[in-house]
């Protein structure tokens, strides 16, 4: 989540513009509901391989594409609104969230409880960004995430939880692992949350289940 512009002298606008590129960045995300059916539907093994190949794959692609800065200076320039700024010289969350998913795989043995850490991720983490950078308002200390985003987050994980695990698991681990994903969301920790947000749902999921 990004600090926004402040209105006036042409803020308003590009505040929408940002908004219009966050909402395209959120709905390519929503990709990551191909995870969810595969870590639900396929054997856990065959899933595991998968995403392995998936995430070797995602390296490579990342290697050359900092590698050679004429086809990065094109993927940012064709299809610029589907990464952030600051990965013009970094790996994008494709690749961490290709890890994240990988480690959740790893890490939980039943199905609903991965597909509802990967949900986590895709609405959880989506919701706080949109809602953040749509509301604003007070930010965290030493953080671009804001008290309302964090909410928003915060909510949505426990919604889904609800939806996916209630009653056949315990409201606490639900509760504790939307609040844990909320937290290391907020950024803290300098690792990309695709890969931080998975890892710890699925660590206080393993404890409580």
């Amino acid at each position: 989540m990004e600090d926004l512009p402040q209105a006036g002298a042409g803020g308003g606008k590009e505040r929408k513009l940002i908004m219009i590129s966050e909402i395209k960045r959120k709905l390519f995300h929503l990709l990551g509901l191909l995870y969810v059916a595969g870590i639900y539907f396929l054997p856990r093994p065959i899933f595991i391989g998968i995403m392995v190949f998936v995430l070797l794959a995602q390296i490579l692609f990342e290697l050359v594409r900092l590698k050679t800065p004429a086809f990065n200076t094109w993927l940012h320039t064709n299809f610029g609104d589907l990464f952030r700024e600051e990965e013009a010289g970094q790996f994008s969350g494709m690749a961490w969230m290709a890890g994240g998913v990988l480690a959740t795989g790893l890490l939980l043995k039943p199905p609903l409880l991965g597909a509802t850490v990967i949900l986590f991720l895709i609405f959880g983490d989506g919701v706080a960004s949109l809602v953040g950078k749509k509301v604003g308002g007070p930010r965290w200390p030493r953080s671009k995430k804001t008290f309302a985003g964090s909410s928003a987050c915060f909510l949505a994980c426990v919604a889904v939880g609800f939806l996916m695990l209630f009653p056949e698991y315990a409201w606490r681990g639900i509760v504790v692992s939307a609040l844990a994903v909320t937290v290391f969301e907020v950024g803290y920790i300098p690792l990309n949350d695709n890969f931080l947000v998975p890892l710890v749902a699925s660590l206080v999921m393993r404890i409580f289940y």
